[in-house]
């Protein structure tokens, strides 16, 4: 039983019964800026430069 509707009214049915669709998000955020930890220690010798 096929039934043709527009995406309006299913919008408004929708609205009505207070049902909300899902809806993917673009990115994660993958960065914890408000961590404790040290910042990392970065020594240059020479042309090279090391993380201790």
């Amino acid at each position: 039983m096929d039934v043709k509707v527009s995406c309006l009214r299913v919008a408004r049915l929708m609205r009505k019964a207070k049902i909300r669709s899902i809806v993917k998000r673009k990115f994660r955020i993958t960065t914890n800026s408000e961590h404790k930890y040290l910042d990392a220690e970065i020594s240059s010798t020479g042309n090279s430069k090391w993380i201790k």
